[in-house]
C-alpha cells in the first residue's frame, strides 16, 4: 500500500458502512447510489490509496491507520491463536481466500474454515468487519504497525 492519500467525507461514509458489516446492496440502499456505484466507488479509492485484490477489508485497514476511523473504547480480546491472526493479517493486505491459501501453503477450505472462525470469535458478518472489529478490540499492535498481537508472521 502506498503513502496516505486522503479520503473524501464519501468515501470514509463507504468504509464506515463496510467496517459495520453492511454488504455492497445495503450501503447502495443507505448511500442513495446503485450498488454498481458502490462497486465502483470502492475499485477508484482502493486503486487511489495502492490497494489490490479484495479491497474491502483493506480499506477498513487503510481508514484505521490513516485514522479516518477511530477504535472506540472496548474491552480488550485476548490475542488470536497464530493462524487466526496470521489469516486476518493476510486479509488485511488485500489478499483474497485462494491467495491466503497459497501464500501459506494450505487448502482454499481450510482458510474459508479459518475465516469462518474468526468471524465466529470477532462476531463478524464480513472480513471487512472483522478487521474493524480487531481495531476496535485492541487487537492491532499498533496503528501504524503492520501485524497483529499473537502473529507469528
Amino acid at each position: 500500500m502506498s503513502d496516505h492519500i486522503p479520503l473524501t467525507e464519501r468515501d470514509v461514509e463507504l468504509i464506515t458502512y463496510l467496517s459495520g458489516g453492511f454488504v455492497n446492496e445495503e450501503i447502495a440502499s443507505l448511500m442513495g447510489i446503485s450498488d454498481h456505484a458502490v462497486k465502483k466507488r470502492t475499485t477508484r479509492m482502493a486503486s487511489r490509496v495502492g490497494i489490490t485484490g479484495s479491497r474491502q477489508q483493506a480499506l477498513v485497514d487503510y481508514a484505521y491507520r490513516h485514522g479516518y476511523l477511530t477504535p472506540k473504547p472496548c474491552t480488550p480480546m485476548q490475542p488470536l491463536p497464530p493462524r487466526l491472526a496470521q489469516i486476518l493479517t493476510l486479509m488485511i493486505r488485500g489478499l483474497g481466500f485462494m491467495a491466503i491459501a497459497a501464500d501459506l501453503g494450505i487448502s482454499p477450505w481450510s482458510v474459508r474454515a479459518h475465516q469462518r472462525r474468526l468471524h465466529d470469535i470477532l462476531g463478524a458478518e464480513t472480513n471487512a468487519q472483522a478487521v474493524a472489529i480487531a481495531w476496535e478490540a485492541g487487537l492491532m499492535a499498533g496503528s501504524n504497525a503492520p501485524n497483529l498481537k499473537g502473529s507469528t508472521a
